[in-house]
């Protein structure tokens, strides 16, 4: 489990954010998402989630996502990245 859990948000980060492939998302991330901490104007859910790439994506047209550690138990993933 924690080997799939760990693919699953490598290609979070390089498919959606990297890549920029929003369709991704309706695969992975949850209708209900919630993001605890939203950017002013954030809206909840999966919609909301792909909007906020979308900006983030126009706004640093190079944005880049590399995972640089995971650490993965059960259904737990942690995962280091650095932002460029």
């Amino acid at each position: 489990m924690s080997t799939a859990n760990k693919a699953l948000l490598q290609r979070f980060f390089e498919e959606i954010y990297n890549q920029g492939d929003l369709r991704i998302a309706d695969e992975i991330v949850a209708e209900a998402y919630i993001n605890h901490n939203p950017a002013p104007g954030e809206a909840p859910g999966r919609e909301g989630f792909k909007a906020f790439v979308a900006y983030q994506r126009r706004a640093f047209a190079n944005l880049q996502f590399s995972i640089e550690d995971q650490v993965a138990e059960d259904d737990k993933v942690v995962t280091r990245i650095t932002i460029s």
